[in-house]
């Protein structure tokens, strides 16, 4: 039995949903794969040359020596191993891919179902640098969350924290941050319609000050932020980079699509705190920024 039919046998009887902990987005498995499988090729053209090379000058030149002999011997033998073993990493590689490739079309986007919690989560993400305008559709509720950023030699690491806790220690936390350096941004993370890539469901996260300017927004347009018949088309644009970032959101009125409607009836919406594991403490957060 194969290590995937191990796993699927497992999963069947234990008749369970994938640990959120071991969340993933399949099309950044067929990224990683493709570029694995790219390495794989490079890797076994260099080791089929090598080999050429080295047998082309072991029969073209007498060998007076024994003991080079045993060594070029082996050392042609485990080139050869070598090559095989990415034969057969080339051929299971590829089918992964496809398969992958697959299923991930095949979901549309969409990673859970209403009776469970989503194991997958798409994420709708503003550039990290320059321009970038976003457009989308809230629905449901928004869940506040903190960003904390902590500046390495090596550029800056990222953790998130609940919100509750901040709200329950907000001191402590506040002490907490001075002493490490933590610089906290809050951010909203809400079930949206991308708007910009065939109207599938993803997650958005976007800092208090956007999240203000919708809620203005939907009052002055006589809208209701995440809903479905009532809610609002919005625009969002974000420049500068960094700690230094900018945000202004426009939006309009919008009614969802029956079709829209109809997925999330059928697939519900991520449950963000499940998927995103902000910490719930200082421990957890020290663990994400490895401090």
């Amino acid at each position: 039995m194969s290590h995937f039919e191990k796993i699927k046998r497992k999963n069947n009887d234990k008749d369970k949903d994938i640990e959120t902990s071991d969340l993933i987005v399949l099309s950044d498995v067929v990224n990683k794969l493709v570029v694995l499988h790219s390495r794989i090729l490079d890797s076994k053209s260099d080791a089929t040359e090598l080999m050429k090379n080295l047998n082309s000058k072991f029969s073209s030149y007498e060998i007076r020596s024994n003991e080079v002999e045993m060594v070029l011997t082996e050392a042609l033998a485990y080139l050869s191993d070598f090559e095989e073993q990415f034969e057969t990493m080339e051929d299971q590689v590829q089918p992964l891919i496809s398969m992958l490739k697959k299923m991930d079309q095949d979901s549309g986007g969409i990673r859970g179902r209403i009776a469970k919690k989503p194991p997958f989560i798409d994420f709708y993400k503003f550039d990290s640098f320059g321009k970038c305008i976003r457009r989308f559709q809230p629905v449901g509720n928004a869940v506040l969350m903190y960003k904390c950023f902590l500046k390495t030699l090596s550029g800056y690491k990222v953790g998130m924290i609940d919100n509750s806790f901040v709200r329950t220690h907000l001191k402590k936390f506040a002490t907490f941050c001075s002493q490490h350096t933590i610089h906290p941004s809050p951010k909203y993370c809400i079930n949206a319609i991308d708007l910009d890539n065939g109207n599938k469901l993803k997650v958005i996260e976007i800092p208090k000050t956007a999240y203000f300017q919708l809620q203005t927004i939907c009052s002055i347009n006589g809208a209701i932020f995440g809903d479905m018949d009532k809610g609002i088309e919005c625009t969002v644009t974000r420049t500068g980079k960094n700690l230094n970032t900018k945000y202004t959101a426009s939006g309009k009125k919008r009614i969802l699509s029956n079709k829209e409607k109809g997925y999330i009836k059928k697939y519900g919406l991520y449950d963000i705190k499940k998927s995103c594991f902000p910490a719930q403490n200082e421990k957890e957060l020290k663990k994400q920024l490895g401090i």
